[in-house]
């Protein structure tokens, strides 16, 4: 048996005045014990392991690599237990000399020969090759010097009908066991690395063309023996001891229960690494399987593979033993680094086994579940299967005395996804087949019962509790799960409603409506059970949702000991949604802290942005605030979106698919569907006032976002039951490359693109709100501190979309340009009391820089070369130019993932970026917030208003705005008189007039 293998990385060719090479596949090297130490290339691993052909030129010139004798891995012939062989179609040219050399490079920093002292190899010539063949050896040294004849050549040829014959695909072959020692002149080298190192097979005046093969070219001390060497299985198991790996800030642990009697645990501090070195001897498809346990929630860590990362694996929380596993995976022959990373919290790891092989025959295969053998039947229950090969799996699935049905086809996936759906006694089975797709091989069978869906579930969804917020002036309803029949009244101060749980144990009892006011008190009654809620107000709730600006805490934002000092707020309360992912919907959650009422002493962990929103709507509108906490940092839009809608979109059809079925694994940062099931499922379908939403930024530069993001709105919409619930989305923060003169507008898909589908989107549906933050971004730090504003910003959008409160909640809103000689006239809606050049610094509000200059502007003519603009206010427009654009076409706002942009309207809200060469659609008609003529501002133009506007011309009292200039001549005068009275009697349909 081999006792110790070794993989050591093969890098690029060089080059020298003597050799020209390519690049190369990375071999392969086997490295065997020191008392018989070898560099062994046994071509078992569908490489060519590295080698390479070298042809000389005609005459024996200089070598250069040449196509007319390609090489390749071949499976040809098959022998002493290897797959393969090293395949040389030779074409020889009739030439006083020609060859096939071959040669491999060493490395980097090269392989030391001096322990070495002979050379084999297995040489396979066809019997009817009529010429003698010339071998030779070179190797290229440290300072990349040619040194030639390393082991004894034969130069006046060898004899080929020497050997043993053999059939190769039909034809008849010699095998010569070629056996060569070092030479003198290896001997008095100095400098006995080599980077590179050379078989020469050469020959004279032949025509001959077609394969010549080498295998086991091994270069060891002693000789090599290839029969000596045990036929191999195909299959390889090897199970490394955790304490036995290389360990970074790892403690090793005594403990019986464990297979080597110790575990090591840490990977709760930074650089916490174990790191094991799997000696592989097959080359195949591996499932590498981790025994762990942990506490405090689920992990989710690095895991890698020779130093690269194959994925962040999770670790689900258990106080025994258990198995999580990564795979299939590639493994080469040789040694394989496999190490586990630092991500958060506590991990004991036991072992890890690497089970697997080349998959052509697969002889047992064990099923096993990652949840006990019984659940309510529906939560999504994943199994998983290892075969002791490489193998393909198929999951089928019957109720007992039932017809079998697939749950999932033929992969190599590992693992799948099954939810029960109905109560009952199941039995599941793998069936596997070799990676050849040979006929099934092995199956295993297991029991599996679905329990009622009420079983192990509260009486009460955990959305309800104590301190909560629900939804004022909409019919609301309190559900959870009971056994099936069971009797459950629900009070509500005086008032009682019943109701009986249904076939499946579930349970959901409307209690009508209810307006803003004080606390009331619900219990819920079923049978001996009685679970009571206090301290309950009906108000607006708002589910908050997004990626890490949503999570932002509050003790993260600017000035925070400030803002936690003064945030008793007790008409504020939030639940926050505990992180889960789930391959399916969940129906529940764990949570044990409940709604918690907003005070210096909880404040600290709520979301800022969803804080200050809070708190401005609190105190705007006078009612309490819910707010629903469920975000995730790093995570993506289609990750919260539900698995039929994303059918929707080709773009995640199949990998939506895999999340379904289990033949993907979960990823926490980019896996569709797996947020909407355990973050967003359990809260359906609590009642909403609407949604605050702050994501963008792990969906940078991807065009489909464009689609991505109305899909969600919509998905949240059906499934909440809420037909026009209202979306407030954030727009992205200023961060990356700056906008600059040598970035004038960027030319790579990047955060201006996620910005303009935020800005689509708002443009096309009514019931979605916009807040521009570009101004209150950080180009170093994707988290700006600054969540004041952004929360202010959200709250005057949704006061304005959803509570129709008449004021200005938006910075300016690219409407329409015109190209006028050579400038362009651009059109706002949202311009508020008028544009201006602003300034944003801090906290503080922004202020109006006169005769400051506007910038972020960008012009470009028909050849679609943008050039920076000169850009001027010119009323409730903004007029853009530059001396090196005379016939402009587009112009660009801020194109860039950092723009550097000033336009701002008087009350102070910036605008948001955009570009004319594209097309926006608007739907919202509402996006303007200047009523003209409406000078007493009770959203109304009438008879009042005609008397304010006399009495202002007869005594010039009073102060009045731009919303006089009913002509937009920019002054107001008896002109705009006249126009507000003919719009009064019907003369005129709109205002502004503009002739």
């Amino acid at each position: 048996m081999i006792k110790k293998l070794n993989i050591k990385k093969m890098v690029s060719l060089f080059m020298s005045a003597a050799v020209i090479t390519t690049m190369i596949s990375i071999p392969t090297i086997k490295t065997y014990a020191a008392e018989d130490e070898k560099l062994l290339y046994t071509f078992d691993d569908s490489t060519t392991m590295g080698w390479n052909v070298v042809n000389p030129a005609a005459n024996g010139g200089a070598f250069d690599t040449n196509v007319s004798a390609p090489i390749e891995y071949s499976e040809d012939l098959k022998m002493d237990g290897n797959d393969g062989a090293l395949k040389i179609n030779a074409n020889f040219t009739n030439k006083t000399w020609d060859d096939a050399s071959v040669m491999v490079n060493l490395g980097a920093t090269g392989e030391d020969f001096s322990a070495y002292d002979t050379l084999d190899y297995d040489l396979f010539v066809p019997t009817n090759f009529d010429k003698k063949l010339i071998i030779g050896t070179a190797g290229m040294d440290s300072s990349w010097k040619w040194q030639d004849d390393l082991f004894t050549s034969d130069y006046s040829g060898i004899d080929l009908n020497s050997g043993e014959q053999t059939t190769i695909s039909g034809k008849a072959y010699n095998k010569l066991h070629v056996t060569r020692s070092k030479t003198k002149a290896f001997d008095s080298l100095s400098d006995k690395t080599f980077m590179a190192f050379i078989i020469k097979i050469a020959t004279t005046a032949t025509t001959y063309c077609g394969p010549i093969y080498l295998d086991n070219i091994a270069i060891s001390k002693g000789g090599y023996d290839p029969s000596a060497i045990p036929s191999k299985s195909g299959k390889d198991n090897i199970c490394l001891e955790a304490e036995n790996g290389t360990l970074t800030g790892l403690n090793i642990t005594k403990d019986s229960s464990a297979s080597g009697e110790s575990y090591v645990q840490g990977f709760d501090a930074p650089g916490d690494t174990l790191k094991v070195t799997a000696d592989i001897q097959i080359s195949g498809s591996y499932a590498v399987v981790i025994r762990y346990k942990t506490f405090g929630g689920d992990k989710s860590n690095p895991v890698y593979l020779n130093k690269t990362k194959v994925k962040d694996c999770s670790f689900k929380q258990t106080d025994q033993w258990k198995d999580v596993i990564v795979g299939p995976l590639k493994l080469k022959a040789g040694k394989n680094e496999f190490s586990i990373g630092v991500s958060w919290g506590w991990i004991a790891v036991d072992y890890i086994s690497f089970i697997g092989g080349d998959g052509k025959q697969v002889s047992k295969v064990d099923l096993s579940t990652s949840t006990t053998s019984s659940q309510p039947c529906d939560i999504p229950v994943n199994f998983t299967a290892v075969a002791d090969d490489a193998a393909q799996y198929r999951f089928e699935v019957k109720k007992v005395d039932g017809e079998w049905k697939e749950i999932s086809k033929y992969s190599s996936s590992l693992s799948c996804v099954w939810v029960p759906g109905t109560a009952g006694d199941y039995e599941i089975k793998v069936t596997a087949r070799g990676l050849s797709l040979i006929d099934t091989q092995a199956e295993q069978t297991i029991k599996y019962t679905a329990l009622p869906a009420y079983e192990n579930k509260p009486l009460v969804n955990q959305m309800f509790g104590s301190g909560m917020v629900l939804q004022r002036d909409i019919d609301n309803a309190i559900w959870g799960w009971a056994k099936h029949g069971t009797n459950v009244t629900v009070t509500i101060g005086t008032e009682t409603f019943t109701g009986v749980s249904d076939i499946d144990g579930k349970w959901k009892i409307g209690i009508g409506k209810h307006s803003a006011g004080e606390p009331y008190n619900i219990s819920v009654v079923a049978g001996v059970e009685t679970v009571n809620i206090t301290d309950v107000l009906f108000g607006d709730v708002w589910l908050c949702s997004g990626q890490s600006n949503m999570a932002f805490t509050l003790k993260e934002a600017a000035e925070a000991a400030n803002e936690i000092q003064n945030s008793n707020y007790p008409n504020i309360r939030y639940y926050t949604v505990p992180m889960k992912t789930s391959p399916a919907p969940v129906a529940t959650m764990e949570n044990p802290e409940g709604w918690k009422v907003c005070s210096p002493s909880t404040s600290s962990n709520l979301s800022a942005v969803a804080y200050f929103f809070a708190r401005k709507l609190n105190k705007d509108l006078n009612v309490p605030i819910g707010v629903v906490f469920s975000a995730v940092g790093g995570t993506k839009a289609e990750e919260w979106t539900s698995y039929e809608s994303l059918q929707t979109m080709p773009e995640y059809v199949d990998s939506s698919n895999e999340i379904k079925t289990g033949t993907a694994d979960i990823d926490i940062i980019s896996s569709p569907t797996v947020l909407y099931n355990g973050m967003i499922a359990p809260v359906v379908p609590y009642g909403l006032k609407g949604v605050l939403w702050y994501q963008g930024e792990s969906n940078w530069g991807e065009s489909t976002y464009n689609k991505l993001l109305p899909t969600l709105i919509s998905d949240w919409r059906k499934n909440f039951g809420i037909k026009e619930l209202p979306f407030i989305l954030v727009q992205i923060s200023a961060y990356g490359t700056l906008q600059s003169e040598t970035n004038i507008v960027q030319n790579w898909n990047g955060l201006a693109e996620i910005r303009e589908a935020q800005l689509k989107t708002m443009l096309s549906d009514k019931n979605v709100g916009l807040v521009v933050t570009t101004d209150v971004g950080d180009p170093a730090n994707i988290h700006p501190t600054n969540k004041q504003d952004v929360g202010l910003r959200a709250a005057l959008s949704a006061e304005k979309k959803v509570y129709n409160q008449n004021i200005i909640y938006s910075g300016p809103i690219y409407k329409s340009m015109v190209v006028e000689g050579n400038s362009i006239k651009i059109s706002f809606d949202s311009i508020g009391s008028g544009l201006m050049v602003g300034l944003k610094q801090g906290l503080t509000p922004a202020v109006e820089v006169k005769d400051g200059k506007l910038t972020g502007f960008a012009i470009a003519g028909s050849d679609n070369v943008f050039y920076l603009a000169d850009a001027v206010i010119s009323g409730d427009t903004v007029v853009v130019s530059s001396s090196k654009v005379t016939n402009p076409t587009a112009v660009r706002f801020g194109w860039a993932d950092s723009p550097v942009t000033n336009l701002y309207n008087k009350e102070g809200l910036p605008a948001s970026t955009f570009r004319t060469d594209t097309t926006y659609i608007r739907v919202a008609e509402d996006i303007p917030t200047v009523l003209y003529g409406d000078i007493n501002k009770d959203g109304k133009v009438n008879a009042l208003d005609f008397a304010l506007f006399k009495k202002f011309l007869l005594s010039s009292s009073g102060t009045y705005d731009t919303i006089l200039d009913l002509n937009k001549d920019n002054s107001v005068n008896a002109v705009d008189f006249a126009i507000l009275k003919k719009y009064l009697l019907g003369g005129i349909s709109s205002l502004p007039y503009v002739k």
